[in-house]
């Protein structure tokens, strides 16, 4: 598998409007893994925020003609916290069949 990377828009009241960035490779014994960042990935510096399912999930609300919505839920401090986020659809389906494989 190629890694890729994409953009995942928070648009939430009271976090206001974010960028985050979606990493998906797989790790040197061929396993996929998906990692969510604060800033885009290839400009280096430490921007990890987690790994998904161990510091994020992601449940997809609606489906709409270029974007999809998702409920984005991170672990910050021992809570989860749930924001609105978009994604284009083009992203959000190769997002989805990466997630999927993890199960």
């Amino acid at each position: 598998m190629q890694p890729f990377c994409g953009e995942i828009y928070i648009e939430d009241p009271q976090l206001g409007k974010k960028s985050l960035y979606a990493l998906v490779g797989e790790d040197g014994l061929g396993t996929t893994i998906i990692e969510l960042h604060n800033a885009n990935p290839p400009r280096g510096g430490s921007t990890l925020i987690g790994i998904y399912g161990a510091r994020w999930t992601l449940k997809r609300v609606q489906r709409k003609f270029f974007l999809t919505v998702y409920e984005l839920a991170i672990l910050d401090e021992g809570s989860w916290t749930k924001v609105r986020c978009l994604a284009g659809n083009k992203f959000a389906g190769m997002l989805e069949r990466a997630i999927q494989s993890l199960k």
